[in-house]
């Protein structure tokens, strides 16, 4: 595994991972700052998770999960990066990836799951760390971390036409933005409890590979596989936190 640096016109790879003996690579995911990298590698004795530390260029943690064998995961960051969130139907677990070794600090329970576990791809937490979202199959389920509250999943209403691969929570944990494999980006008004705004960015063969929110949460950017750069305006939009989540309509 390389990491590849462009900046300043660099493009020498530099190792990250290499060992002699076969594994396959399940995942990759960066902090909001880019600063650290998250990667999860199968091998014979099971799956082992890895951090990356992007600036000074070293592993800073790693630890092994021998019983997860599957790919029903998905993972991420918390805002602050002290916490790295291993997300599944069953259960969303939180590590700190700064002791050594990495210990489990707690595990939040979601219960039975909407539907027949699907492969997940891809779980984003807000800014305040309260309320977790994760895409499964064709939907987005979310669940409140908040003691206090209720932490069953509710799933907002269908909207994308097949499997969602990314969101990610906008002026708060208000907004929640998507795309998925129709090539749709939706806006989401979770007060609302639904989709209030969409637009078609690829067609056909082409398909959104990838997508990133400015710093302010106005705009987004998709690239395509057809690699086409599109720029997206998000007008209107208001900072506010939910206290809760409301009931599922």
């Amino acid at each position: 595994i390389f990491e590849t640096n462009t900046r300043f016109n660099s493009h020498f790879p530099v190792p990250i991972f290499q060992k002699n003996e076969e594994f396959i690579v399940l995942h990759f995911t960066f902090s909001a700052d880019s600063t650290l990298l998250l990667f999860c590698i199968r091998r014979s004795s099971g799956v082992s998770f890895f951090v990356w530390n992007v600036r000074e260029k070293v592993l800073s943690a790693s630890f092994d999960s021998p019983k997860l064998t599957s790919e029903d995961r998905c993972f991420c960051f918390s805002s602050n990066n002290t916490e790295l969130i291993i997300c599944s139907g069953f259960y969303i677990e939180f590590w700190d990836h700064s002791s050594h070794p990495c210990r489990l600090l707690r595990r939040v329970e979601t219960g039975k799951p909407y539907t027949e576990v699907y492969n997940l791809t891809h779980c984003a937490l807000s800014p305040e760390n309260d309320l977790l979202a994760y895409c499964s199959a064709d939907r987005i389920l979310l669940c409140s971390l908040e003691a206090s509250t209720d932490q069953s999943i509710r799933p907002l209403p269908c909207a994308h036409l097949g499997k969602v691969e990314f969101c990610q929570f906008l002026k708060g944990n208000r907004y929640l933005v998507s795309y998925g494999v129709d090539g749709t980006v939706f806006l989401w008004d979770l007060s609302e409890w639904k989709a209030i705004a969409f637009i078609k960015i690829a067609q056909g063969r082409e398909s959104i590979v990838s997508m990133a929110v400015s710093a302010e949460g106005d705009k987004v950017v998709c690239v395509t596989s057809f690699g086409r750069l599109n720029v997206v305006k998000l007008c209107g939009l208001k900072d506010a936190m939910l206290s809760k989540l409301p009931l599922s309509k």
